[in-house]
């Protein structure tokens, strides 16, 4: 049920991008959806559905929110960087610690949305950690992980000792 659901997205992907419904490009993007979802099968992810239940919908509208706020300080942040005579511009590579997540998931959704803010870069996560570039300092500060984690961990049933 999976893979057809993937290829029913793959080819509804395609017929956006193609923006034409001509038979040849309909045939070619379905062709192209089959061989993509066949390849892929085996990565697919297996993601529990009762830790997503519509309960968790409140801390992904939370998550989503702080991620919007974080991303709109952070553009001017770095526009105020940018416009200014003496660029400070202060590169770093930081490690973060992620808590206790354990959904892939999660974790991936987490680094993205470091690397969606801008200044910041996630360059590889780790068992437990992530390795973060920061384009200054004040980047690097503002990454704060605790509030995230600690939502992750409430969507993921873990129980966080206060």
């Amino acid at each position: 049920m999976r893979i057809i659901t993937y290829l029913l997205s793959l080819f509804g992907f395609w017929i956006i991008i193609s923006e034409t419904t001509h038979w040849q490009h309909l045939l070619v993007g379905g062709i192209v959806a089959v061989v993509v979802a066949l390849l892929n099968r085996a990565y697919m992810i297996e993601i529990s559905m009762h830790r997503y239940q519509l309960k968790n919908l409140v801390w992904i509208v939370t998550i989503l929110g702080k991620l919007i706020r974080d991303m709109v300080v952070a553009n001017f942040q770095v526009a105020r960087i940018v416009l200014s005579r003496e660029m400070p511009i202060n590169p770093q590579v930081i490690t973060l610690g992620c808590g206790p997540l354990e959904i892939p998931v999660s974790k991936t959704f987490l680094a993205n949305a470091i690397t969606l803010t801008p200044g910041t870069l996630t360059l590889d996560i780790t068992e437990n950690s992530f390795i973060v570039h920061c384009l200054c300092e004040e980047s690097a500060s503002n990454i704060l992980l605790d509030d995230h984690v600690e939502k992750f961990c409430r969507l993921e049933g873990i129980e966080l000792d206060e």
